[in-house]
């Protein structure tokens, strides 16, 4: 449909310009058809046929020039040329002109832009996700998609500096990018959107009626399709989810949640930083104080830390830091005093904005060096003003929200795993931590692994027997060894997520594994479950000097001599 409006509007465009060529070509070829020429050898005056005098006609209103062909012309014939020229050069430069003025009129060209994307999508024949707008978190979000290398990447912007920065990036595989209205149903087509191998849709815009508007639309083009989406406002969360929207990603919970847990869990702390991309060291800046907080913030994410300081049993003094601001009172530090900055044990500097958030800090480590402090920081940037301050902790919006729609779409166990960490105990998570750095390191690696026939091929041919999370990690590169590897989460079939089981944990065809360890050793669990001979050796331990000749010779690039 969009290729027929961009015909129909280059015919409207060249509508004036075509009508003159043609007219004024096909009079000119008619005149030098009908006037004598030079006569024959018989007298007879000759004409020119139909070829010779439009051939004629076309040099001329070029202005090249070849001459007289196919002989000499008449005196007649070149007064007719002299006004063909006159008539088919001034018509050949003005539709010139409206051709040029058609390349760059703005309307023209975002047409031609539509098509060629719009065949680009449609070109793409694995898995992909449209992204709409391009900015810090989106940003944040491909080169992280892009390390995994599981899905292509189309995205939607309506500035057109944001589709030209992202075209510098230079992307690879190139990421299809269009500046349009994201919220036209036309533009969400041509994104792929109804398309089956189209999984996702990102919207998180801070506009919470935007993000509804363009995942109502995505969810009528698409039934099957994933949507993530963001909410800051309580009535746009409950909109979202009552829409069906898979992925609401609210930023104020996701700092409340962390709270909590510094609070009252360290260890369920670490190991949601950890799989956030931190490590599992439990730092000094993880044990929050228990004494009095001043929480300048208000809107909902002052309500939501409120509420998590109550749930804990926490003092505090609530500083509506943008009335004083307003009202001139900032600077003389008088709020803060008043506050009770000089005996308070920590400070929560939650405003939307940055500026004001760096000038709480300031002020606050003036009035009590030893304070604790926590700061909102709303813009990502490279180098953070706040960590440059020393603030203790600091709750990168953008990331907690790009992190969350990343971990929903490339790891979506992760995903569970962490929405699920809240019911359980900072005992629980301490000796989960304590198992995963002995066993591997302080920074093990995530992966995903689902146990079907087509991921764990080798796993099929052992259905009729047991097979425990035990009898996997057995190290047959090393005899009584175990892989450095941690299981901290099974989903069954069933949807039942098993959190952190033990080794006598039995598997069952389907089970989706969130595994935990170095890059060696998760190579080798999916080189043990993919073969044969291995699988057969890691659970009977029979022919374990064959085996490891073969290993060898594989490892070597030989193929192992053939038995007498």
């Amino acid at each position: 449909m969009q290729e027929n409006q961009t015909i129909w509007l280059i015919l409207r465009k060249l509508r004036v310009p075509i009508l003159f060529v043609i007219v004024s070509f096909a009079l000119s070829t008619l005149l030098m058809m009908i006037v004598p020429g030079t006569p024959g050898p018989d007298g007879t005056p000759t004409h020119l046929s139909f070829f010779d005098a439009f051939y004629v006609v076309v040099y001329t209103a070029t202005t090249i020039g070849y001459g007289e062909i196919p002989q000499a012309f008449s005196y007649e014939q070149r007064f007719m040329a002299t006004i063909s020229i006159f008539l088919t050069v001034p018509v050949w430069f003005f539709a010139i002109g409206k051709i040029v003025t058609l390349l760059q009129d703005k309307v023209f060209l975002r047409a031609i832009a539509h098509n060629r994307f719009a065949r680009e999508v449609a070109n793409i024949k694995s898995d992909f996700i449209v992204i709409c707008g391009y900015n810090r978190i989106s940003k944040l979000i491909i080169e992280k998609l892009i390390a995994e290398n599981r899905f292509r990447i189309v995205v939607i912007d309506k500035s057109p500096e944001k589709i030209d920065e992202l075209a510098l990036e230079e992307y690879h595989p190139h990421i299809p990018a269009l500046m349009a209205d994201i919220t036209q149903t036309s533009v969400l087509r041509a994104a792929g959107v109804s398309l089956p191998n189209c999984r996702f849709i990102v919207t998180l815009f801070e506009d919470d009626d935007l993000n509804l508007k363009i995942s109502v639309k995505a969810r009528i083009l698409n039934a099957n399709i994933k949507i993530i989406g963001k909410a800051t406002v309580k009535q746009g969360v409950q909109n979202l989810i009552d829409l069906g929207v898979d992925k609401v990603i609210d930023p104020f919970d996701h700092v409340a949640t962390r709270l909590d847990f510094a609070l009252r869990a360290p260890f369920l702390f670490t190991l949601l930083n950890w799989i956030n991309g931190g490590n599992l060291n439990v730092n000094r800046t993880d044990l929050l104080p228990r004494g009095r907080y001043i929480v300048c913030s208000r809107g909902r994410f002052g309500k939501s830390i409120s509420a998590v300081l109550e749930k804990n049993g926490i003092e505090y003094v609530n500083l509506d830091i943008n009335k004083e601001i307003k009202e001139k009172k900032l600077a003389d530090s008088d709020s803060f005093k008043e506050a009770g900055i000089e005996t308070a044990s920590a400070i929560i500097a939650g405003t939307a904005d940055d500026a004001i958030n760096l000038s709480i800090v300031m002020t606050a480590r003036k009035l009590n060096p030893s304070i604790f402090v926590l700061a909102r920081e709303n813009e990502l940037e490279e180098s953070s003003m706040f960590a440059h301050l020393k603030a203790e902790k600091v709750f990168l919006m953008d990331r907690l929200v790009a992190i969350s729609a990343f971990n929903y779409i490339a790891r979506p166990l992760a995903d569970q795993f962490i929405n699920k960490l809240s019911e359980y105990s900072n005992e629980w998570a301490k000796t989960l931590v304590i198992r995963l750095t002995k066993t591997i390191n302080k920074k093990p690696r995530l992966a995903e692994i689902m146990l079907t026939c087509d991921s764990a091929h080798a796993l099929c041919g052992w259905a009729n027997r047991p097979i425990t999370y035990g009898d996997l990690v057995l190290d047959p590169w090393h005899n009584g060894q175990k892989l450095k590897i941690v299981i901290i989460a099974v989903k069954k079939v069933s949807g039942e997520l098993i959190m952190a089981p033990d080794h006598d944990y039995v598997f069952e065809y389907g089970d989706d594994l969130l595994i935990a360890g170095t890059p060696e050793s998760i190579n080798q669990f999916e080189h043990i479950i993919n073969n044969e001979k291995l699988l057969h050796f890691v659970l009977t331990g029979s022919e374990r000097r064959i085996f490891i000749f073969e290993q060898l010779q594989r490892i070597m690039g030989r193929t192992p001599p053939k038995e007498e």
